[in-house]
């Protein structure tokens, strides 16, 4: 932390910008990532052009160190992208295993949204997608999701919990349950993001027409990404799925695991929060929680 500091406080002494797009730009998503597709338009503090530079350049000495810097206003970015255990572990440079709460970041008065609140038109404008953690000893769980680009908007949930009702349904039944879930409306048929060890779930999913995109489960990148959208408030999450919002707020960090060097969640009241870490591994881009330019 001490060196991020003192390198900001260096920087923000010198002359120059942060590097920017030409005014009245505007980025969207077909322009990432942009030092494939914009690198003209990325300047640097000095004004050159992303795709001016190059290991000969900086050799024979036409870039200096002053065309290399890093603006404060960069820094931040990046320090923003981090929330809860990974900032203080990648920003703050704290040697610490994941302890407590896992969500720490989220927010129910800035994460949670009324039906006031949702943008109008976000049915037919965003892209939708349904997320699903399978169980059947264990919840059930779909998430109804909308993303227009820039915030993830979870709708509307269901969940089935064969404990709590005391039976447990077959896969046609969860399948009957979807495609009910999903509605009738061709208009308003979307992919499925199905938990990937769920594989005869999917089979009787693919076999009535349903498009099925086997979920990424990788565990601590998910939970990091989703953790950075949460803290940047790029997670909205309706009222009514209250499922997830409380499972959000009791996930936790697995203390005896972290004893013997192994860093995962508690496996329990996390089936909200697994599907969608589902729908952000495998369905957002990397430049959206910050892994790519």
């Amino acid at each position: 932390r001490q060196i991020v500091e003192q390198v900001m406080s260096a920087m923000n002494k010198g002359a120059g910008s942060a590097p920017s797009t030409p005014a009245g730009g505007t980025m969207t998503a077909a322009n990432y990532p942009l030092a494939e597709k914009e690198s003209d338009k990325i300047k640097t503090p000095t004004g050159k052009p992303f795709s001016s530079l190059s290991y000969d350049k900086v050799i024979s000495g036409e870039l200096t160190a002053d065309d290399m810097r890093i603006s404060p206003e960069t820094l931040e970015m990046y320090r923003s992208l981090y929330t809860g255990v990974f900032k203080r572990r990648y920003i703050d440079g704290e040697w610490t295993a994941g302890d407590g709460l896992i969500y720490d970041m989220f927010d129910g008065a800035q994460n949670i949204y009324e039906d006031s609140a949702r943008p109008a038109g976000l049915y037919w404008a965003a892209a939708r997608s349904i997320a699903c953690d399978y169980g059947t000893a264990n919840p059930f769980v779909l998430l109804d999701i909308y993303d227009d680009g820039e915030t993830i908007w979870v709708d509307n949930e269901y969940r089935w919990d064969s404990r709590e009702r005391l039976r447990q349904k077959t896969d046609q039944e969860y399948a009957d349950d979807l495609q009910s879930f999903m509605g009738d409306d061709p208009q308003y048929f979307c992919p499925v993001i199905v938990d990937p060890s769920a594989a005869s779930f999917i089979v009787a999913l693919e076999r009535r027409g349903v498009y099925v995109i086997p979920g990424d489960n990788d565990v601590p990148d998910g939970i990091r990404r989703v953790s950075s959208l949460l803290g940047r408030r790029r997670i909205r999450i309706h009222r009514r799925c209250q499922g997830l919002t409380g499972e959000l707020c009791s996930y936790v960090w697995d203390s005896k695991a972290a004893m013997s060097g192994i860093e995962k969640p508690v496996k329990n009241l996390d089936h909200g929060p697994d599907a969608l870490r589902y729908y952000v591994n495998t369905c957002v881009p990397k430049w959206r929680y910050g892994e790519e330019g």
